[in-house]
């Protein structure tokens, strides 16, 4: 079964408003579901206000923690980097009363994981994060979301280090426990929504 994430950077400059990020994640949202395909939001750092949004119109996140190799043999440093947007998640998750996945993202481009990814295997950074999430998350966090996996970004850059690719980056990634019958694409696979959906133009904001 497929899956359609959303991208719609209203935190960068020429990026979105907050008034389209919400109309066209609920637009999006109800095309998913009457096509029965779930919903997924990437998110690097949208406001307060919009988690509402996201926790309400879509199925699951995908949360970005992009760091230099050199931070990210840091104690808690991948933890901390996405605590407070984690946290703000897991507000809305206990307001809306909906128990929500979150997918962790690394990046083996050269400017964040590259040589951390030379040395350590694929999945070492999530043991890192999901260690430190179980011993420092506060308890509203661990019973409002639900960390069900992770991805790497990208591809090109994981095969520039030479080394024997995850499946997940180049194959269905299986999510355990929240979305049942439902595999992640890797992030470079991401379906055009609308393309798909309804046939309309890429806006720029939505791939």
């Amino acid at each position: 079964m497929s899956i359609f994430v959303s991208e719609i950077e209203d935190y960068t400059p020429g990026g979105s408003t907050p008034q389209y990020f919400r109309e066209t994640l609920i637009e999006a949202y109800q095309l998913a579901q009457s096509s029965g395909i779930p919903l997924g939001v990437y998110q690097g750092w949208s406001k307060e206000p919009q988690y509402e949004t996201i926790i309400a119109y879509s199925d699951f996140l995908f949360l970005h923690s992009y760091r230099p190799s050199a931070s990210m043999l840091l104690p808690r440093d991948l933890y901390n980097y996405c605590s407070d947007r984690l946290g703000i998640a897991a507000k809305y998750a206990e307001r809306t009363g909906k128990r929500f996945p979150v997918s962790i993202i690394f990046s083996c481009e050269p400017q964040f994981g590259m040589e951390y990814f030379k040395v350590y295997p694929w999945n070492f950074a999530f043991q890192q994060f999901i260690s430190d999430f179980n011993r420092y998350a506060p308890k509203q966090m661990k019973d409002w979301l639900d960390i069900c996996g992770m991805q790497i970004y990208s591809s090109h850059s994981g095969r520039l280090l030479n080394r024997i690719l995850p499946a997940y980056l180049h194959k269905r990634l299986e999510i355990p426990n929240s979305i049942k019958n439902c595999r992640f694409h890797p992030l470079l696979a991401f379906q055009h929504l609308y393309l798909k959906l309804s046939g309309r133009k890429r806006t720029g904001c939505i791939r």
